[in-house]
């Protein structure tokens, strides 16, 4: 529950399947997802993954997107 400072946080390595288009080779690409709330669902973690990325800059931002295109399909 918020607020109540017990909510439990995870670290979790994300192995994800990336290609330009689906005729372009593909290549598998590790992302850390740090201090995630247990409570996320997985698409919440996928946002806040995503932010982290564009923040940063080291890396190409949107590794998935579920509902708005196919897993991986954002470009390298």
């Amino acid at each position: 529950m918020a607020g109540n400072g017990s909510e439990k946080k995870i670290n979790l390595t994300l192995n994800v399947w990336r290609q330009k288009n689906r005729n372009s080779p593909g290549r598998f690409e590790t992302y850390p997802a740090r201090d995630i709330s247990t409570d996320m669902s997985f698409l919440e973690m996928l946002d806040v993954v995503n932010e982290r990325l564009i923040l940063d800059g080291s890396r190409s931002p949107s590794i998935m997107t579920a509902g708005r295109g196919s897993a991986g399909s954002a470009g390298s």
